[in-house]
């Protein structure tokens, strides 16, 4: 059955083409190919301040592009973030992103019956697409997947799962030939619609 999908590509590289890049539009075109409706958002190409310069607890007006993608984020009923892993965490630019869109008044409701909150979001699935240097084995076993397991519990406490993660590491220093395999997975994932 076709898929409502949105895929947020969060690395924020502006003047080239990163792999993260390349695995987003490649699901993309897969999950197309397979007749899912597909949106795309490039959060490198969106225009809005990524400091939550207040916290929770004062006013902050959402930009038109912030406002645009929580309509997306609502239409969607399967989420991809396809982003690299940074100093163990996700990039400031999807951090941010996060931090100003999925808010209390819109992915979640604080303080409810529930002493955890109350995940708005629900009925939508997700997928976590992260790319690293050292290799995914290293990260999983030695590190514990720390960031995407952080990542994994925001999401979840929007109310949105599962929530799946595919990791691609030694982004760096791969041999063609195995990047060339970690495309051909991600579309087969986009068609799919995992």
């Amino acid at each position: 059955m076709p898929k409502k999908i949105l895929v947020i590509l969060g690395h924020p590289a502006q003047q080239r083409e990163s792999f993260c890049e390349a695995l987003a539009k490649t699901y993309c075109a897969a999950a197309r190919k397979a007749g899912h409706e597909v949106e795309f958002i490039n959060l490198s190409s969106l225009k809005f301040d990524a400091v939550l310069h207040e916290g929770f607890r004062g006013p902050q007006p959402l930009e038109a592009d912030i406002i645009e993608a929580r309509q997306k984020i609502k239409h969607a009923d399967h989420l991809v973030f396809v982003y690299p892993l940074w100093l163990m965490m996700i990039p400031a630019l999807l951090k941010g992103f996060l931090e100003r869109a999925f808010t209390n008044d819109f992915a979640f409701q604080p303080k409810a019956k529930n002493p955890l909150g109350v995940g708005l979001l629900r009925g939508k699935s997700a997928r976590l697409v992260q790319t690293m240097g050292m290799p995914a084995f290293i990260y999983r076993l030695y590190f514990r997947s720390s960031g995407a397991r952080a990542f994994k519990s925001l999401l979840s406490f929007c109310g949105i799962g599962p929530v799946s993660v595919t990791y691609f590491g030694r982004i760096d220093d791969t041999h063609p030939t195995k990047l060339n395999g970690y495309l051909k997975k991600i579309s087969d994932l986009g068609l799919s619609g995992l």
